[in-house]
């Protein structure tokens, strides 16, 4: 062993956004001038360094090295116990390296944010918003939610009341803000509110909106009952100028044509008759018979009339879903065909109502992978289409990198990470992902030490 190492002191602790030093000696017990290198090892490569880092040394000289701890009050830096070590290398013994010990505590401090997303909302029966907590310390924080009013009009319907926030993340809480009194027609009111946000460590923060409560009947009813009144009138003027006479002409025409071809076949019978009749006392002058008196009846529907017994046959009308038609008369004339009645209809199954569905998709990817996406999904119920009418997205840390929400391996929209902190998007509409697709969420984190956090929060129906 050429080198001896010795250090001040073996713990060390330091606060965020603060200053630490621990001091080490190196001493040179070879026989010859030495050239050293001094090495820092731990998990701290963005806010510790030792100085000076190579020396040269004569036997039996020492020099001392000093490390200096800066870490920064971000959510990056986690706190707690972090162990560190000197590692000191002879050059002429690269063998006989020395390694020295030592922990480096980082305080923690609490650091929470809040905002709405979106902080104004319209609706005649209720306003949706997202409160958007996020967590910039470096410890786990619980959080509780307390929604003001100070007109005292709304009621408040909201899924968590206090949340356990992590270090670095941002926790999105559905919020629906619901006016006590609605009116049907009227200028808008305008309901601000609040949200106050309080814990242990840090003080109370707020964050406020605003519910713009509208009229029930929407504006459009006024003028579509006008046009509508207007195309009854117009409809009213067209029967009685146009369609009514049209109709009542085809009408007649029709009765006429029928009256026409009645009046046809009553002659025509009454023709075949007088034939019949002559025929027979054509016979019995033949046979030296007495001759019976007769004398021409004109047929009538459902008689005798005809010669012989011969009879008109008259249909008759079927009922609903079929007809039946008139057979043929015994004698020349024919029968005329009934009329069918109206055909019968099936039902239709009514569809299942959609139900309404919301979920957050939370990210971790380590720092040092740019070019490589790792995904994060969601897949909804076993034969459920997902409808997805908005989402959400969260950038606390201010990450770079990129952003994808995909449908299955389909890319929907990109986002660069440094672009945004809060991003929101809506759709007239939606976006749909078919049965057994998820949605899913890639990021290619391009930070240089700490990993990417974003997050989403998406909004919809299921069908």
């Amino acid at each position: 062993m050429t080198v001896l190492l010795s250090m001040t002191s073996a713990e060390v602790q330091v606060s965020p956004g603060g200053e630490a030093v621990c001091s080490v000696e190196i001493r040179n017990v070879g026989f010859v001038v030495d050239h050293f290198s001094i090495e820092l090892i731990g998990d701290f490569a963005d806010w510790a360094d030792i100085e000076p880092k190579v020396v040269n040394l004569l036997p039996d000289s020492e020099v001392t090295a000093q490390i200096t701890f800066k870490p920064p009050e971000t959510s990056a830096v986690l706190a707690g116990e972090k162990p560190f070590a000197v590692r000191v290398t002879s050059r002429e013994d690269p063998e006989s390296s020395v390694v020295e010990e030592g922990t480096v505590t980082v305080d923690s401090f609490t650091k929470i944010s809040a905002e709405f997303t979106p902080k104004g909302s319209r609706g005649s029966r209720k306003g949706r918003h997202r409160l958007a907590i996020d967590n910039e310390g470096n410890i786990p924080t619980r959080v509780d939610i307390t929604l003001l009013d100070p007109e005292q009009q709304l009621d408040f319907s909201i899924k968590q009341r206090w949340v356990v926030t992590e270090p670095g993340t941002a926790t999105l809480i559905p919020v629906k803000a619901i006016p006590k009194k609605r009116f049907l027609k009227g200028p808008p009111k305008t309901h601000p509110f609040q949200a106050s946000v309080t814990g242990k460590g840090f003080d109370t923060v707020t964050a406020d909106a605003v519910m713009v409560q509208e009229q029930i009947f929407p504006k459009w009813l006024p003028t579509a009952l006008v046009a509508l009144v207007a195309l009854a009138i117009l409809f009213a003027v067209l029967w009685l100028t146009v369609l009514h006479p049209v109709l009542k002409s085809e009408a007649r025409q029709a009765a006429a044509a029928q009256a026409s071809e009645l009046s046809q076949g009553v002659a025509q019978a009454s023709q075949q008759a007088a034939n019949a009749s002559q025929n027979a006392q054509a016979a019995l002058n033949a046979t030296g018979a007495t001759p019976v008196p007769s004398s021409p009846a004109a047929p009538s529907s459902g008689s005798s009339g005809a010669p012989n017994g011969q009879q008109q046959g008259g249909g008759t009308t079927g009922g609903d879903g079929a007809s039946t038609g008139g057979g043929a008369g015994s004698g020349s004339t024919p029968g005329g065909g009934g009329s069918g009645g109206d055909g019968g209809s099936s039902g239709q199954p009514t569809p299942a109502a959609p139900t309404p569905v919301d979920f957050t998709l939370r990210t971790f990817v380590p720092a040092g992978n740019g070019g490589t996406f790792k995904t994060f999904s969601y897949t909804a119920p076993k034969g459920k289409t997902l409808l997805i009418y908005d989402f959400v997205l969260s950038n606390p840390n201010g990450d770079t990198g990129n952003l994808e929400v995909r449908r299955g391996n389909v890319m929907l929209m990109p986002f660069g990470l440094e672009n945004f902190r809060t991003q929101d998007q809506n759709f007239t509409q939606p976006i749909k992902i078919p049965a057994g697709q998820p949605v899913v969420l890639a990021v290619d984190c391009h930070n240089e030490s700490r990993a990417c956090t974003p997050a989403a929060y998406f909004s919809g129906q299921l069908q």
